[in-house]
């Protein structure tokens, strides 16, 4: 009589635990990340404004080789005055002359090299203000999708044309933006403004 009872204990326990294991609730299924996809290049190169920007950094390189090669005429020309020109100086003469030249040539190079310089950092400045204007766009696709991330194509291996939303975003971004100015940075006043704020 003892046995069934016990016996009838540990069916009720068992009973009871597995009850109360059914009775735990589940826990909340995780939803699939929706992720989109961005051709950020397309939208740099492609766009209103993207093309717009690149046409201008085509004529300032443009203008530059102008001027590289006019300074190289020049100089090229003393050149040939100075090599003209040995017979009826002293070896002192000559050598300063040559040194001189030399000297320019150095110069125009970082000159060049400057305005080159200066030129590649306008672009940049460009390419952040397209940034800035396509930034709202993005999280309004990605709120109008459901989307929880943005990655840019040149990061995604394979993925669904449907789920690429660059026509889209390229579309919207026209409608806001179709031009730019596209100005070189002068180095100098850019360096001057950075030193004033380390200072403040």
């Amino acid at each position: 009589m003892f046995k069934k009872s016990k016996s009838l204990a540990i069916s009720l326990l068992l009973t009871l635990g597995f009850c109360t294991a059914l009775a735990i609730p589940a826990q909340a299924e995780i939803e699939p990340a929706t992720i989109l996809i961005v051709d950020k290049d397309a939208l740099f190169t492609q766009s209103l404004v993207g093309k717009d920007a690149r046409r201008q950094m085509d004529e300032l390189a443009a203008g530059l080789r102008k001027e590289a090669e006019a300074t190289q005429r020049s100089l090229a020309a003393e050149a040939q005055q100075i090599a003209a020109q040995k017979n009826e100086l002293t070896q002192d003469e000559l050598r300063a002359k040559i040194e001189a030249l030399g000297l320019r040539e150095r110069e125009a190079q970082q000159v060049l090299g400057k305005k080159q310089t200066e030129m590649k950092l306008g672009g940049a400045v460009a390419q952040r203000k397209i940034q800035a204007v396509l930034e709202p766009i993005f999280a309004k696709v990605m709120q109008e999708h459901g989307a929880n991330m943005m990655i840019d194509q040149n990061l995604i291996l394979v993925g669904s044309r449907d789920y690429n939303v660059t026509e889209e975003i390229m579309g919207m971004l026209n409608d806001v933006l179709t031009e730019l100015k596209v100005e070189a940075v002068d180095i100098d006043e850019l360096r001057a403004t950075q030193a004033a704020q380390t200072a403040e």
